[in-house]
């Protein structure tokens, strides 16, 4: 049985290539695209090292997640998701809306996150303050995703995709989530 609405979340550190691997699948069937990096852009003055500043943007997030999926739209959600209780939120709204859930973890090495980094700040893409130890302080608060976590849920995916060596390394799944293989077949170019 394949769930009707489907969603793929797009997690890993600053840097570790979550919308660059978004922009492959933005074709997809029906697909709305939903980022932290976006809402911030709207929220304006988002220091992202203020826990209450980064809570506002997932409150902003979840929020829209809620509403596409009331819509019976599918969707792409880029952000860190480093934090199981943000995870939470989406799982349960999967759950609630009975959508299949893709989670694509995006990885690369601490070298590569850093100079990808340097090179965003330099171009303009990030702000100057981002040169603080971003990816030290996002590493430190990292929970990694288990499969365990998602155990609950009907159609589920577990993906982790190293983008610098752009290949796929992990692969979980329980039913057959909507978008699965077209989301193989992206990462395995």
């Amino acid at each position: 049985m394949s769930l009707e609405q489907g969603v793929i979340m797009m997690q890993g550190l600053p840097c570790s290539g979550k919308t660059t691997t978004s922009r492959k699948m933005i074709g997809f069937d029906n697909l709305v695209f939903e980022s932290t990096d976006n809402l911030r852009g709207e929220i304006h003055r988002v220091d992202p090292f203020n826990p209450s500043d980064r809570s506002a943007v997932y409150d902003a997030l979840f929020f829209k997640v809620r509403a596409r999926l009331n819509e019976g739209r599918n969707l792409l959600v880029d952000a860190t998701f480093s934090s199981k209780s943000r995870r939470n939120v989406v799982y349960s709204l999967c759950s609630e809306f009975r959508a299949s859930l893709i989670i694509v973890t995006c990885t690369a090495p601490d070298v590569v996150l850093r100079t990808r980094m340097a090179t965003r700040i330099k171009s303009g893409d990030l702000p100057s303050f981002f040169l603080v130890d971003t990816l030290g302080l996002v590493s430190s608060e990292n929970e990694l995703v288990s499969f365990e976590e998602v155990s609950g849920l009907e159609q589920v995916a577990l993906i982790t995709f190293d983008t610098d060596a752009e290949t796929l390394l992990e692969n979980h799944c329980k039913g057959r989530p909507k978008f699965y293989d077209q989301v193989k077949r992206v990462l395995r170019r």
